[in-house]
Parts: C-alpha cells; sequence; structure tokens
C-alpha cells in the first residue's frame, strides 16, 4: 500500500471512523449534557435561581477534563494487543491516521464541547430566566489586543500538545504519566523563575518594562514548542510497533 497522503483514502478514513464510533460518541456527548443540565435543575430546585456566569464556568471546567481525558485516550487502541493489529492494519498511511487524531482532538472536541455548553445555557437560560445567554463570555474584555488573544490559544494549544504527545509516548496510563511530566516541568518552570527573581532583580525590571514585546517573545517560543511537540508526536507514532 502506499503510505503517502491522499486525500481520497483519508476521506474513506473519516467515514469509516466516524460511522464506526457514532454511538459511542454519541452516549459522551449526552453523559456531558446531562452532567451540565443536571446543574441547571439543581440550582432551579434548590435555590429557585442560577447562576449563569457559574454554570458557565462549571461547563467550561468539566469540558476542560473532558478534552484532556480524551486527548490522553486517543491512541489507546494502538496499545492494546486485542485492538492494536486491527489500527496499524487499517488500509490508510500513517500520516492519514495521525492527521486524523490531529483534527479530532485539537479541532472537532473542543467544537462539539463548547457547542454543547452553549445549547444547554441558550436552552436553560431561555426557560427559567430573563437573562441574556452566555453572560460569561460576553463579560471578555473587547479591547484585548491581538497578541492577548494569541497568548490565550498558545497557552491552550500547549496543554493540548503535551497531553496528545503524551497518549502516544505512554504505552500505559498516559493520562497519570502526562500530568507527572506537567506537574516536573511546572516545577522545574517555577525554579528558574525564582532564580531570576532572586538572582537578577534589572532583568524582571527590563522584563516589566517591556512586557508586550516579552509576550510576544513567548508566544513565539510557546508556538514552536507546540509545533515541536506535534512533531515529536508524529515521529513515535509512524515507529509504533504491535508489542505485547
Amino acid at each position: 500500500m502506499n503510505n503517502s497522503f491522499t486525500f481520497k483514502r483519508f476521506s474513506s478514513l473519516v467515514s469509516a471512523s466516524y460511522s464506526s464510533s457514532v454511538r459511542s460518541n454519541l452516549r459522551k456527548v449526552a453523559a456531558f449534557a446531562a452532567v451540565i443540565a443536571s446543574v441547571y435543575l439543581f440550582g432551579r430546585v434548590v435555590g429557585g435561581q442560577v447562576n449563569e456566569s457559574a454554570v458557565v464556568g462549571f461547563s467550561i471546567m468539566v469540558a476542560s477534563i473532558a478534552w484532556f481525558v480524551n486527548i490522553s485516550w486517543g491512541f489507546r487502541a494502538y496499545f492494546k494487543e486485542r485492538t492494536a493489529s486491527f489500527q496499524l492494519m487499517l488500509p490508510a498511511a500513517r500520516s492519514e491516521k495521525f492527521i486524523l487524531a490531529l483534527i479530532n482532538n485539537v479541532i472537532i472536541i473542543p467544537v462539539v464541547l463548547v457547542a454543547v455548553i452553549y445549547l444547554n445555557n441558550v436552552l436553560w437560560t431561555s426557560l427559567f430566566t430573563t437573562v441574556e445567554p452566555l453572560v460569561l463570555f460576553k463579560q471578555i474584555p473587547q479591547e484585548l489586543g491581538i497578541w492577548s488573544r494569541l497568548s490565550s490559544v498558545f497557552s491552550i494549544l500547549s496543554f493540548v500538545a503535551l497531553f496528545f504527545w503524551g497518549s502516544i509516548m505512554f504505552r500505559r496510563h498516559q493520562l497519570i504519566y502526562t500530568l507527572l511530566v506537567l506537574f516536573s516541568l511546572s516545577l522545574i518552570i517555577s525554579g528558574i523563575v525564582i532564580n531570576i527573581l532572586k538572582t537578577d532583580s534589572s532583568r524582571v525590571l527590563l522584563i516589566a518594562h517591556n512586557m508586550e514585546r516579552t509576550a510576544m517573545i513567548g508566544d513565539i517560543i510557546s508556538f514552536a514548542v507546540v509545533i515541536g511537540m506535534f512533531i515529536w508526536s508524529w515521529t513515535r507514532f509512524k515507529k509504533l510497533q504491535i508489542t505485547k
């Protein structure tokens, strides 16, 4: 089989993948929607009213957890003896399988989760309150500059890239090991920052004085790290072998 990417074969892979998992995916979406709806109902029954901002904030927290758990479990089938052979022998190039996983985790899953939050918010605020839907999202300052918005995007992508990398790098307990890596990186970065603050106050003042430029450099570094993590993930994925 030709291992180069072809759009026709990729389309067939997408169709087969979604059609085979439509029921399980619908169950996941329904479970997430039920959790969000139960919060609205609980607030209505207990308190008589619902704090839409708090519920949307809670929804985003639950969605984030669900998103990163799904990313961590994205390649489990390639590491299980019962399913690894089937996954690796699918009539599709490795690049096509990797791109499909990337699209699912970076685009499809978050879009679906946001859509569920949006629909729940619109439905319940329309039924029980007179508050304008998505009040939390409308509170985001409109004067934020392009680099401020990009910083948020790059921060989210950094976590996505790390969990995506962990899902391929570790054969077992991907979520736990990735969280340990994240914790270790946090300790290392915190140690470096604290050391800089203690030893070179002039550098701190310089960074504070040029905050916009510092943020821009940070965003460029974050973007490079994200791309690097995805490339590392690809090099790992294309070398996967069936092992017991």
